[in-house]
């Protein structure tokens, strides 16, 4: 159903960030699988989580000095 097609891409985000290095998201994507799988109707803050590591992400992503890549 829609949670384990979530959890899959909430899986590859997390692996994702891990070769990027970008701890935040990686561990908020850790929890939102773990909790997605495990307790799906309780995953509301995981998301949050997430939701808010992946903003800084992006966040940082448009901001960044194009000389800096």
């Amino acid at each position: 159903g829609n949670t384990e097609q979530a959890a899959l891409l909430v899986h590859k985000v997390k692996g994702a960030a891990g070769n990027l290095s970008m701890d935040q998201l990686h561990r908020c994507s850790g929890i939102l699988e773990l909790q997605l799988r495990s307790a799906p109707d309780q995953a509301a803050p995981a998301l949050a989580a997430f939701d808010t590591a992946l903003a800084t992400v992006l966040d940082a992503a448009r901001t960044a000095d194009p000389g800096d890549r």
